[in-house]
C-alpha cells in the first residue's frame, strides 16, 4: 500500500525543480521522482510508452529517415485514436514532426582547435535542427571555434523515465566523449535545450561523485544565452560583437519570454552574470529587442508527461493557469519565446501560436 501511494503522489509530479529552488527545505523532489520510478520498475511491468520517451534519441533516427511517411501517419486521427488505447498517448496532443534526414545530417562540425564544444539534444536535432543551425551560426559570426561533440544529449529522457542504469551508461559515453576532445577540461559545453544541458549540471554530479573532471563538467556546462552574455577577453559580453548588423533590425521588437522550469530553477551564478531565464532576457535585450518575460510556473507540457493520456487534462489546465492567458493577451506582432522544446510545443497546442527558441532571434 504504501509504494502505491508514494507512485500516485509523485506521478502527477512535473519534475519542474521548483522544490529545489524555491522550497525553504531544498527538497529535490524531482530526483526522488527519478530514483523512485528507477526502483518501482525493477518489480512492476512498465508501459511501452516509456521506452518510446525514453529512448527517443535511439528511436528518432529511423523516425528522420522516413519522415514524411512518419510524419504523416501521426497527423492521422486512427493512428493517434490507436495510440492512446494502446499506448496510453493522448490522442488531443499534436506530436512534434521528424526533421528529414537530410536537415539533420549536417550537424558535424569538426574543429581542430575549438574554443568551444556543443552539446546536441534529441529534441533540437531530429525535430528542430534549425535551432542548432542557428546557435552554431552565432557562434561562428563571433569568430568562435566550436566542435560538435559526437555523443547526442545528455541522457534526460531515459533519466526522467527513472531509467537511471541506462542513463549512466550514456553518461559515462558522453563524459568520455567529451575528455577526448578536451583532455585538461578547460573549454565551456554549450546547448541549446535546458533539460540537457542542465542535466551535466545536476545529475552527473550525482552520477559520478568525487569525479573530479565531471566536477569541472558541471561548472563549465552553459546553456548558449548565458556564454554569450559573460565578457570575452575584452571585458565585453560576447553578444556585443553581433550589434553592428543587427540592433537595427531587432530594435522596438516585442519578445514574450516563457522560461524552462529548469531555468527559473537555476541559483544566481557565482561570476554575478545572468543565469537560466534572465540571461535569455538579457542577450535578447542585449541585441535590441523589448522583453517581457512571463510570470508564470511550469507550462504544463513537463516533457512526456503532457503526451500521456491520463495527464493530458492537467497539462492544460496547469498551462491555463497563467502561461495561455498571458500570451492570449498579447498583439499578433509580439514574438512568443521559449528555450525549452516541451515548452513551445505546449504554447502551439494550447494558443495555437509558434513559440521560437531565443537563438533563432539572434
Amino acid at each position: 500500500m504504501g509504494e502505491k501511494a508514494v507512485y500516485e503522489a509523485l506521478d502527477t509530479c512535473l519534475a519542474c525543480k521548483g522544490c529545489k529552488s524555491e522550497c525553504p527545505s531544498a527538497v529535490d523532489v524531482a530526483r526522488l521522482k527519478y530514483e523512485f520510478f528507477n526502483h518501482y520498475y525493477q518489480t512492476h511491468r512498465r508501459q511501452l510508452r516509456d521506452t518510446l520517451f525514453g529512448y527517443i534519441g535511439s528511436l528518432a533516427p529511423m523516425g528522420c529517415l522516413f519522415a514524411p511517411l512518419v510524419n504523416a501517419g501521426l497527423s492521422w486521427k486512427w493512428v493517434r485514436k490507436s495510440g492512446e488505447r494502446f499506448l496510453g498517448l493522448a490522442s488531443a496532443r499534436k506530436f512534434p514532426s521528424f526533421a528529414p534526414l537530410t536537415q539533420v545530417q549536417w550537424i558535424s562540425k569538426n574543429c581542430s582547435s575549438p574554443q568551444v564544444l556543443f552539446l546536441t539534444d534529441a529534441f533540437s536535432h531530429y525535430f528542430h535542427p534549425e535551432t542548432e543551425k542557428a546557435a552554431l551560426c552565432v557562434l561562428e559570426s563571433l569568430g568562435i571555434p566550436v566542435q560538435v561533440i559526437p555523443v547526442i544529449g545528455a541522457g534526460r529522457t531515459l533519466i526522467s523515465k527513472g531509467f537511471l542504469e541506462p542513463a549512466s551508461r550514456h553518461a559515462r559515453r558522453l563524459v568520455d566523449a567529451i575528455h577526448r576532445i578536451d583532455p585538461l577540461g578547460t573549454l565551456p559545453v554549450l546547448g541549446v535545450e535546458p533539460s540537457e544541458i542542465y542535466t551535466l549540471r545536476d545529475e552527473f554530479p550525482q552520477f559520478f561523485p568525487g569525479d573530479d573532471y565531471v566536477m569541472n563538467l558541471a561548472e563549465r556546462a552553459w546553456m548558449i544565452d548565458e556564454f554569450l552574455v559573460r565578457n570575452d577577453e575584452e571585458g565585453k559580453p560576447r553578444y556585443t560583437k553581433l550589434n553592428e548588423r543587427n540592433r537595427n533590425i531587432h530594435e522596438g521588437k516585442l519578445v514574450l519570454l516563457h522560461g524552462h522550469c529548469y531555468q527559473k530553477a537555476r541559483p544566481p551564478a557565482d561570476d554575478g552574470f545572468p543565469i537560466g531565464v534572465n540571461a535569455s532576457a538579457a542577450l535578447l535585450r542585449g541585441v535590441g529587442y523589448q522583453v517581457e518575460v512571463v510570470d508564470s510556473g511550469c507550462c504544463g507540457m513537463a516533457g512526456a508527461f503532457g503526451y500521456e493520456k491520463e495527464h493530458y487534462a492537467m497539462s492544460i489546465a496547469v498551462g491555463e493557469l497563467a502561461l495561455f492567458p498571458r500570451m492570449r493577451q498579447v498583439k499578433e506582432d509580439t514574438i512568443l519565446a521559449a528555450a525549452g522544446t516541451s515548452c513551445r510545443s505546449q504554447i502551439e497546442d494550447g494558443i495555437a501560436r509558434k513559440a521560437v527558441h531565443p537563438i533563432c532571434l539572434i
